[in-house]
C-alpha cells in the first residue's frame, strides 16, 4: 500500500534509538524511543510488509540473553515499543525470516553462549509461539529468507566456537516441517 513506509532500520544497540532510512525520500531519521531499557546487543529486528517493525531478543551487559519481543509501528509512529509475547527460548545473535504471516526465529546463542539448533516461530496476527524443527548445521548470525514458495532458507554465519563460516545452505520447508541442506 501506498501509506506504508518503505524504510531500512536499524536499533542502536546500548541506546534507545532506532534509525531509519527512507527508501523512496532518500533520506534518514532518527526515532528517540520513548522506553525504559537501552536496545540489548545482538538482538534483531526485522520489518514486515505492513510497517511493523518486530525487535527480539539479544544480550544484556552481564551477559543474561533476552526472550522479550517488541513491535514498533511505522505508521503511527508513537515513539515506542509495544510488548508481545515472549520467544519460546532466551537468545541472541539467531536469524530472523519472515514468510506467511509468521516471523521465524533461527538457530543463534542461548544463555550460555552455546550455539544452538532451536527454531521458532511467531505468527504475528494471533501473537503466540511455537517450535518447528531444528536446523541441520546450527550456527549464528546468519542471513535468511523467506520466499513465497512456502520456504525458508538459511545460509552463513559461523558455527561452534572455532568461528569458521558455514557453507551449506539449508531450505526450510513450512508444510512439511523440515530443514533439508
Amino acid at each position: 500500500a501506498a501509506d506504508i513506509p518503505k524504510y531500512l532500520h536499524w536499533f542502536e544497540w546500548g541506546k534507545r534509538k532506532l534509525n531509519i532510512y527512507n527508501i523512496i525520500t532518500n533520506t534518514t531519521g532518527t526515532v528517540d524511543l520513548d522506553i525504559h531499557f537501552k536496545i540489548p546487543s545482538f538482538s534483531r529486528s526485522i520489518m514486515l510488509p505492513n510497517g511493523l517493525i518486530f525487535l527480539l531478543g539479544g544480550e544484556e551487559p552481564e551477559y543474561v540473553s533476552r526472550k522479550e519481543v517488541y513491535m514498533y509501528d511505522c505508521v503511527a509512529n508513537d515513539r515506542k515499543l509495544h510488548l508481545k509475547a515472549p520467544m519460546l527460548h532466551k537468545k541472541f545473535d539467531f536469524t530472523l525470516a519472515y514468510l506467511n504471516g509468521c516471523i521465524y526465529v533461527i538457530c543463534g546463542k542461548d544463555s550460555n553462549s552455546e550455539v544452538v539448533d532451536a527454531c521458532e516461530k511467531y505468527s504475528v496476527e494471533e501473537n503466540t509461539w511455537c517450535s518447528i524443527a531444528p536446523v541441520r548445521k546450527k550456527r549464528y548470525a546468519a542471513s535468511a529468507l523467506g520466499f513465497s514458495n512456502n520456504k525458508v532458507y538459511l545460509f552463513g554465519g559461523r558455527s561452534d566456537y572455532n568461528n569458521m563460516m558455514v557453507h551449506e545452505i539449508e531450505e526450510y520447508c513450512a508444510f512439511r516441517n523440515e530443514w533439508t541442506i
